[in-house]
């Protein structure tokens, strides 16, 4: 199924996983044809033990697949003079690291004395002086986004023991006033994403899967059905009336 993690005899008789050189070298044979056999071999045996977990090292078993969760919240403040906003993520589980993107509206960021002061992730200082350049685009241009954090890894322990992860985003004084343009009346505007592993997930129902590995499910194919979750495989509709 998923070609990134399947192994393969290159020019030269080397296994491959997904481009990657293998450990195992495969080894010449006096044939070049038992050589091409015993090379197909070696690499399916390589693929079955390390392959299967792709590029985040997790092997799921049959019925489950490796998902990748995301979430986006606004944050936003109307405050007059130097607008400060937050927002609290709480679908993380504890000890999470996710991965933080973050964009901010062009509402009053045009001169150097205008800018993002500080952004925090569950209270650690993540980065500051954002946008602190004289640029007469940042200033009453809402509707456009400036992106200034871009899928940074969040500190250690930011995430709390409950799994929440609170993102708080900091301006300077001169920030605000009658300048921002926003339709909203805020200030300040901005986008915050996260991204964070969920680990092997069962498929949904109406899926399979059956072999190891981090691969997604497949969907049942026409005449056949799954009703439970991690499924390995669909039944046939024909069978005592099911999947009606």
């Amino acid at each position: 199924g998923n070609s990134r993690n399947s192994c393969k005899v290159s020019d030269g008789d080397v296994c491959r996983c997904g481009g990657t050189v293998g450990l195992l070298d495969c080894e010449k044979a006096l044939s070049a044809t038992l050589n091409r056999m015993f090379s197909a071999f070696r690499c399916i045996l390589w693929g079955l033990l390390f392959c299967a977990g792709g590029t985040h090292g997790t092997t799921c078993g049959p019925g489950l697949f490796y998902d990748v969760g995301l979430s986006s919240l606004l944050c936003m403040s109307q405050d007059y003079s130097g607008p400060t906003c937050e927002v609290t993520f709480v679908v993380l589980g504890a000890g999470a690291a996710p991965r933080i993107t973050i964009e901010v509206a062009n509402s009053d960021f045009a001169d150097s004395s205008e800018y993002v002061s500080k952004v925090t992730v569950g209270g650690q200082a993540l980065g500051g002086r954002y946008l602190d350049y004289a640029d007469s685009n940042l200033d009453s241009n809402c509707a456009v986004m400036t992106k200034i954090v871009d899928t940074a890894t969040v500190p250690a322990g930011a995430v709390s023991a409950v799994g929440e992860l609170v993102v708080r985003i900091e301006t300077s004084s001169s920030v605000g006033g009658s300048y921002s343009g926003c339709s909203s009346g805020a200030t300040l505007v901005a986008n915050v994403s996260i991204t964070y592993e969920q680990g092997c997930v069962p498929c949904a129902p109406g899926q399979y899967k059956l072999a190891m590995g981090s691969g997604a499910c497949t969907d049942c194919g026409a005449g056949s059905y799954s009703r439970e979750l991690g499924s390995t495989a669909c039944g046939s509709c024909g069978e005592a009336g099911e999947g009606t």
